[in-house]
Parts: structure tokens; sequence; C-alpha cells
């Protein structure tokens, strides 16, 4: 399992952003230039271009003449992106604010990334079980933020991992421990796993669901390891 996370700042230049925006395919890229705010846009690049970089070594790229055998994205009911005829690579993206993360794995996956925000007592009672509720109000003030993010995002990578979007309620398993357990039918598919990262990158939690443990640590890619600065060239092949 690989699990990435990439600055988007280095995006702002608008010279390599216009350069690197070759790098996604184009249904990614009308979707980019649609957006209406920059930091959006860089967002929606950084993660098109995270997910060529983790495909890439695999052999496989996302675009035609691209570097490894061309590989087609096919989308499930509820919108989740998968590889068409590819068995065995899962993939899962996810950002938030300043960064884009990624989680390549061979078994289903999702990952999600949030900064730490101010904790939603209002929304916890509504959308969490009782006990992560109740856990979250018996936290002191200044850790209800860091927990109710951590249970968010934990909640966030499940239904992503599963594939079924919201039409999985957040108040129907619990993310309490290393295992997701689910208080009715659970999902088809292997026993879910969950990891946590809180601080990496610093202010934001990051949370990995997958169908085995997870045996990664995030990598956060510098600037040159993810496009060749010198040239804005992007760097996936290398």
């Amino acid at each position: 399992m690989n699990i990435y996370v990439v600055d988007i700042l280095p995006l702002q230049s608008r010279e390599r952003f216009c350069r690197l925006l070759s790098f996604v395919p184009p249904e990614r890229r009308g979707k980019i230039e649609r957006c209406r705010h920059r930091d959006d846009a860089c967002l929606g690049l950084a993660a098109g271009l995270l997910l060529e970089y983790g495909l890439n070594r695999r052999g496989l790229t996302l675009l035609e003449g691209g570097n490894g055998t061309y590989a087609k994205l096919i989308y499930g009911k509820s919108g989740k992106p998968a590889l068409a005829g590819q068995e065995g690579i899962y993939f899962n993206l996810s950002h938030s604010k300043r960064y884009a993360a990624g989680v390549f794995a061979d078994t289903q996956a999702g990952i999600d990334i949030e900064q730490i925000k101010e904790a939603r007592i209002k929304v916890a009672r509504r959308f969490f079980l009782q006990e992560e509720t109740e856990l979250l109000l018996r936290e002191e003030p200044r850790r209800q933020d860091v927990l109710f993010t951590e249970l968010w995002s934990r909640k966030e990578s499940c239904i992503k991992a599963t594939g079924a979007g919201m039409a999985l309620p957040l108040d129907s398993f619990s993310v309490l421990g290393e295992q997701v357990v689910f208080r009715e039918k659970e999902p088809a598919g292997p026993p879910l796993f969950l990891k946590t990262w809180k601080g990496l990158p610093p202010g934001y939690c990051l949370s990995v669901c997958a169908g085995r443990p997870c045996d990664g640590k995030p990598q956060l890619l510098k600037a040159e390891q993810f496009f060749r600065a010198e040239t804005f060239e992007f760097a996936g092949g290398i």
C-alpha cells in the first residue's frame, strides 16, 4: 500500500500550472478549467497528477501515449472511480485546503484528509453514533477539535472504501477501533481496517480505510519528487 500527500503551493505558478495541466486526462482537465477559484483548480490538478504519479509506479497511465500501459477510468453507482480491466489495483483520492492525498492498494481502499477544524457538536449528535459523541464530549475543549476531525475523517474514508458514498449513513458503523464495526448489514467485501495520522502534514488529519491493515506510512511528496521544477515537466515516470 502506498499513501501520498502533495502540497498544492508549487502549482500556484500560472506557467507551471498550465504546463502540468497536459498531464491529466481531458475529462479532469475540463473540470479543472471550469473551477471558479484558483485554489480549487490547483487542488483538482494536484489530485490528477497524484493519480497519474501513483499509477505510473504500477506501470499504468491514464494518458494515451503516456508512460505505461493505458488504463481507462470507469465509475461505480455512487461515482467512485476504478480502472477498467485492472484486477487488484485500487486507488482513492482526497483533498483539503492546501493538500491532496491518494492511496494505492491491492484491496479496496478509501482515503480522507481534513484540515483540523472547530468541533461541531451538533453535527456529531446528528451523524455520529452515541458512543462516538460521548467520547467527543468527554474531551477537554481544546482536544475536541482534533478528535472531531479525526472521527469525521475516519468515517469519510470508510464510506469511500465501500464505494457506497452517502448511501451509507454515518451512524450505521463505528470507527472507534482499528476495524470498522457495522451495526446492521455489513457491505459486501472484506472486513475494513482503519489507520489515522494526526499532524502529518501539520494541522491536518489523514485517514485510510482498507480491506487489510494499513502497512504503509504517508509519504509527503516534495516538489522536486512530483515534477521537475526547472522544466515544469511531470515527474510521474521517474
